[in-house]
């Protein structure tokens, strides 16, 4: 602080100020700003199942009540692309209670393949078909799987 011994405090105070705001105005002066946006979408893929072609109430549960041997059973639902990529469809079916339901009952449907674009609805028929050779099971439950992918 020799060197600004002949400078009451105050005035050092003041110098030190008007020294960072000349180096601020200096470095205002000298520097630019680009500001770039930026957008983009991700691609998302996923379906909706509903009971109804205006896809306000959502399938939350299949219930194919009392089926009997050698008989098909039909439900339509609609899907709905509520993403934003065109995607195709897929089903499996899981989880089956008993285990051994699988063996006489099979689901199957009528979609044939065709993409299905975002915010387009498609009515699917699921049937259910029970072997005549059925027996032992008198109640069985199983999850529908559907897979989405892209077009």
């Amino acid at each position: 602080m020799e060197v600004f011994e002949f400078m009451t405090r105050r005035e050092l105070v003041l110098f030190l100020l008007l020294a960072s705001m000349l180096v601020g105005v200096t470095y205002a002066v000298l520097t630019s700003t680009l500001i770039i946006p930026n957008i983009g979408e991700v691609k998302t893929i996923g379906v909706e199942a509903y009971w109804d072609a205006n896809a306000t109430s959502m399938v939350s549960e299949i219930d194919w009540g009392i089926c009997a041997a050698g008989q098909n059973y039909s439900r339509t639902i609609y899907l709905k692309n509520v993403e934003n990529t065109p995607c195709m469809l897929n089903f499996t079916t899981s989880n089956w209670n008993p285990a051994n339901a699988s063996d006489y009952i099979a689901l199957s449907w009528n979609y044939t393949g065709q993409i299905l674009y975002p915010s387009e609805i498609i009515a699917v028929e699921l049937t259910l078909s029970i072997s005549e050779s059925i027996s032992g099971i008198d109640s069985f439950s199983f999850d529908l799987v559907i897979y989405a992918f892209e077009a």
